[in-house]
Parts: structure tokens; sequence; C-alpha cells
């Protein structure tokens, strides 16, 4: 019997194949090329592999998936979007998908609700997966919700030791926080992994600042320039450490460097706008809190900084105005009470005053620092006439500080307006033995022993306030001798 050729036998072997196995084939060939290209970063060549892969095999699950991953890193969130939910939909559990798509509704709409609900589906499916607690903390991250961030971030880091990115972030929600001891902890741990980490580098120093170990601060910022000159982060926290030390030039120059990398950045432009406040420029300090983006100009630590600007100007009704602001913001501020405090007294509403140092007296604690606000209460009450709180305020500052100079003319107003004269000489007399080099108390005694008819011990007050500078008192002085050379020729009638 004649036999058919091998070739031929062959071909009839084929085509005994079934269709879909050869089509799976082929899918597959493609889906492998297009693991490959997409390992590569090549990512349209493999898109293009995926999308072979999927027209020979309709269903197939991972090739969507991939090519999901693909069109994301395109910047293509639309078509991924679409990819991930095809994949959702042939497997329901696909972790991985559910993930990523949160990470395109938050990238394409900026969709929180939607990411968060993505994520935690994730979550559901798999607690192994370091990325997906990292993604639903950073979008807690945004919203400044901090408490459940760091609880996420710390999951993400069991999986995970050494996850650079989750540690760094972590790091700012404790600075965030106020927890700098936890936040300095978090960015060494980086710097551990990764010695030359410039984003650790500057959340740490900005940290060390906050608790006032600039040189420590100094050390990393200077690492950090030296991996990065133009590091805008960098520059502005340099800036910080300088105008700290209230060295105004050569911060001013650190911000511009900064503002010259990015002219729009906040920090850089609020700091720079702190240095044309101390430096009485307020004009530019206005111009630069103006250029402040919306959410950054509506902030307390923004509307403190104008409510200082304006008292400086004298425009005392919008420094009261920002102040209120601020602590609307932010109740925690001490600052605001303060100014609050002083616009209140220049408008003479000593009450208001009174009530306004006590609070930032009592939210400082710390009595040396509360000193001047000590003060200007005790003019709140000497203006409405509470003469005993008064004096306990000046007896106070006196007692915190004997060289407070204003607090022994203070308590000798007080008295004074009491007609207690006598009290009033001695407590600027125990003034100038603590400051015998101040004029303004030997020309406020002068004052007190005219009063008490002492016209040659108020004349002689009166000459030593001229030695010592004071304007005008070499006059008063001259008016007493007169005055009593008058009287002497009267009596000799």
């Amino acid at each position: 019997m004649k036999r058919f050729p091998a070739y031929f036998a062959l071909i009839m072997c084929l085509s005994l194949v079934p269709l879909g196995l050869f089509s799976a084939s082929k899918a597959s060939d493609a889906y492998y090329q297009a693991y490959d290209a997409m390992n590569s970063g090549k990512y349209p060549e493999a898109a293009a592999l995926f999308t072979a892969a999927i027209t020979q095999k309709p269903e197939f699950t991972d090739a969507y998936y991939g090519r999901g991953f693909c069109y994301e890193q395109m910047g293509k969130y639309a078509d991924a979007m679409n990819d991930y939910k095809k994949t959702i939909e042939l497997d329901p559990n696909h972790s991985k998908a559910y993930n990523n798509l949160g990470v395109v509704y938050f990238k394409l709409y900026n969709d929180n609700d939607n990411a968060e609900k993505s994520f935690k589906k994730s979550m559901e499916l798999s607690k192994t997966n370091s990325l997906v607690y990292y993604n639903l903390a950073s979008i807690y991250y945004n919203q400044k919700r901090y408490d459940e961030a760091v609880r996420y971030f710390s999951e993400a880091l069991k999986l995970r030791p050494n996850y650079i990115e989750a540690l760094n972030t972590r790091g700012l929600c404790y600075f965030w926080q106020k927890e700098y001891t936890k936040a300095i902890m978090d960015f060494s741990a980086v710097l551990s992994y990764e010695p030359n980490n410039s984003s650790a580098l500057v959340g740490r120093a900005i940290s060390w600042v906050t608790v006032n170990k600039y040189t420590d601060a100094k050390k990393d910022v200077e690492q950090a320039l030296s991996l990065d000159p133009v590091n805008r982060y960098a520059l502005n926290c340099m800036g910080a450490i300088y105008l700290e030390a209230d060295n105004f030039d050569t911060a001013l120059t650190y911000f511009n460097s900064a503002l010259n990398q990015e002219p729009n950045f906040d920090d850089a432009l609020f700091n720079r706008a702190l240095v044309y406040f101390h430096t009485g420029k307020y004009a530019d300090a206005l111009a630069d809190i103006e250029r402040l983006s919306p959410i950054m100009k509506q902030n307390a630590i923004c509307y403190q900084l104008l409510s200082r600007i304006y008292f400086e100007k004298s425009e005392f009704a919008k420094a009261d105005d920002n102040a209120k602001k601020a602590l609307e913001l932010d109740s925690a501020l001490t600052m605001p009470f303060y100014i609050r405090g002083l616009s209140a007294y220049f408008n003479k509403d000593f009450s208001a005053g009174e009530g306004y140092f006590t609070k930032y007296i009592e939210m400082i604690k710390d009595e040396k620092s509360s000193i001047n606000a000590l003060y200007m209460r005790g003019l709140c009450y000497l203006k409405d006439k509470k003469y005993n709180d008064a004096a306990k305020d000046f007896g106070k500052v006196i007692d915190l500080n004997p060289k407070y100079i204003s607090g022994y003319i203070g308590l000798n107003n007080t008295y004074a307006s009491q007609g207690s004269g006598i009290a009033a000489i001695a407590k600027i007399s125990l003034g100038l033995n603590a400051n015998p080099g101040s004029g303004l108390l030997y020309y406020a005694r002068g004052n007190d022993y005219i009063e008490a008819g002492e016209f040659k011990k108020a004349a002689s007050d009166f000459q030593k306030a001229s030695e010592l500078g004071i304007a005008g008192a070499d006059k008063k002085s001259m008016e007493i001798i007169q005055y009593m050379d008058s009287m002497a020729v009267s009596s000799n009638k």
C-alpha cells in the first residue's frame, strides 16, 4: 500500500490539535514576551504584546493586569483603570489589581474615597503586600490623618522593615504630630540603610531644629547640600537655622536660593517673610505672604505672623483680627493671645487686655518667658485702677529680673497713683541700687521728690538723669533750682 509522505502526516497531526489550545499557546508566548519587555521598562512594547495575548485569549486575566500596569506607567490612567476593572471582573480575588486600581483612582481623579476602598479590599484579600499598606497610609498622610497613617505605615514596616519610603513618611507623620523624638528615630533608621538619603537628612535636620539642636541640624543639612546643592528643602532648612540665630542676612541668602529653585515654595516664602518682619521690612513681608498658596495663607501660623506685622505697623484692629483667626484655627498658639492683649491695651480696652495676658501667662507656664506679659498686665491693671493687682504684677517682674527697669517705674506709678509717695520713692531707690546707671529711674524718682516737696533731692536726680542722657532732664533741674531760688528770695523779704 502506498504511504503518504512524512510531512503530510505531520500536517494531518497538527490539524487534529484543538484550535483553543493552539491560541492559548500563542497567547502564552505573547504574554511571556510582554512580561520580559515590561520588566525591561519597555511599556509601550509590553502593552502591545499583552494586547496580542488578549486577542488570542480574551479571558486572559494576568494579561489584562499586566497591560493595566503598563498603561499606568505610561500615564494612560483611564485605560489602566479599565484593565484593572476587567482583571477584577475575571478574578474577584485579585488583590494586586485592587491595589493598583486604588492608585489609579488617586492619580486620575484624586479620588481618595474610592482609592481607600480599593486599598482596603486589597488588604482583605492579602495580608502580606506591604505596598498596599503603604498606599493606604499615604492617602491618610495626604489628608493629614496622621494617627491612621502611622498605623498603616507601621503595618507596612512589619512586613518590610527596610521600607525606606514608609520610614521616611512615618517620620514626617511624627513630625507633624510634634513627636520629634520618634521622627528623628525614623529618619535615623532610613539613614542606617541609606546614609546619603537626602529626604531623611533634611527631615531629621528639621526635627533637630524644632528641638533646638542646631549643631546636629546643620551637620545634616550640610551633608544634604553636599549631595544636592540645589535641594530647596535643604536650602530652606539651612536658612531656618540662621534665622533662629538672628543671622538675617545669611538666612535671606538661603531662602532666596530655595526660591530660585521653586518660586512658589511656600515654606521659603513664609520664612523669608519672617526675615523681612524681623528686619522691619513689613511691605516685603506682606508681599511674600500674599504669594503663598491659599492653603498656606489660611494657616494659623500665617495669621499669627500677619498679626505681628500689623501690630508693628500700629494697625491694631487688623492685628487683633488676624490673631483671632490664628486662635480659631489653633487654640494652642500663645503669641496671638499676647498680640490681642497688646492691641486691647493700645485700644484702651484694659479689661480685655487683662484677660488675654492672663491666658498667655497661664499657657506659657515658664515665668521668665512671660515677664513681658506680666508687665503689660500690670499696666492694664494700673490703667483700670486695680492697684493691688498692678503692684503684684510689677513686683513679680522685679523679682524675676531686678534689671527690668520698667517694672520699677510701673510699681512707682502704681504707688504714686494711690498717693503713696514715700513707698514710690523707696521702690525706685531699690531699682537704682540694682540699676545705678538708669537715667529713667533717676528721672522717675525726681518726679516723686517733687510730689513730696523735696526739691533739692529732685533737682539732684534730674541732674543725674541729664548726665545719663535723658532728654529734658537738665531743663527740669534748672527749673527746680530757679524755683528754689525764687522761694528763698521771697522768704528773705
